[in-house]
């Protein structure tokens, strides 16, 4: 099963993309952040820094590639 959300909004997409295996946020296509599961499998601790990443890009795209060292040049 696989989750895909797109947000459209000042012609900039943003896609989380959920799978049993895999979380990824893009922003215009290009990977920001991505996990897998044997990185949550061994450390369940990071699974709320997951879901923050993907409440901040809904709310501020830019703040998210900001705080992950991608910003848009």
């Amino acid at each position: 099963m696989r989750f895909v959300e797109l947000i459209k909004n000042f012609n900039m997409i943003v896609q989380v993309e959920i799978t049993e295996d895999s979380v990824t946020v893009l922003h215009n296509q290009e990977e920001i952040v991505h996990w897998v599961s044997d990185e949550w499998e061994e450390d369940p601790s990071i699974v709320p820094s997951i879901a923050n990443a993907i409440k901040i890009a809904y709310e501020d795209i830019f703040e998210l590639r900001r705080l992950v060292g991608k910003p848009l040049l």
